[in-house]
Order: C-alpha cells, then structure tokens, then sequence
C-alpha cells in the first residue's frame, strides 16, 4: 500500500509532525480521517460502506487530494461514532 507523506513538506515542531493551524482545510480533514479510523482500527473499505460512499473516496480524502461535502463529513463522522465540529479562527502570523 502506497503511503502518502504530504504531511513531511508542513512546517512544525520537530519530527517533522505539522501543526493543524499550519494545514490546509483539506490536509487537516486528511490528518483527522486518518487518526481518528487507525484510532478504531476501521479499514477505509468498512468506513466507506458504513458510511455509503467508495474506499477511493477514502482514499482520496487522507491524501488530502479531495474536497469532500458537508454531508459526507457527517456520513464519515457517523459511521465512526463522532459528530463533526467546525470553528472559524485567525489565521496564524507568517
């Protein structure tokens, strides 16, 4: 299985592990997907069926390379028991 190391090029503290501030709206969903299913140890083909959509989509979605709808969030955070949580803030100084 190929791994995407996207998150290696984000600037953070060090070990080379990004900051969410840092990320991108879709490199952050990509982060939280991916912890958060290897967290419950779901394989993206299960939370893709629970949650009614294809494992590329899944796929796509950890290598932050597909902007995915409100309602698939919440479809995802349901099949994995969460609820999803949106905040607006500041953007971090350069």
């Amino acid at each position: 299985m190929k791994t995407d190391k996207w998150y290696e090029n984000v600037p953070g503290p060090v070990g080379g592990k990004p900051q969410l501030a840092e990320m991108t709206s879709n490199e952050r969903v990509a982060h939280e997907l991916k912890r958060w299913r290897g967290t419950w140890g779901m394989s993206q083909r299960w939370l893709a069926q629970e949650a009614g959509t294809t494992q590329r989509v899944i796929s796509l979605l950890e290598a932050g390379k597909y902007n995915p709808t409100l309602t698939l969030l919440e479809r995802l955070a349901e099949a994995m028991n969460m609820r999803v949580q949106i905040t607006f803030g500041p953007r971090p100084k350069p």
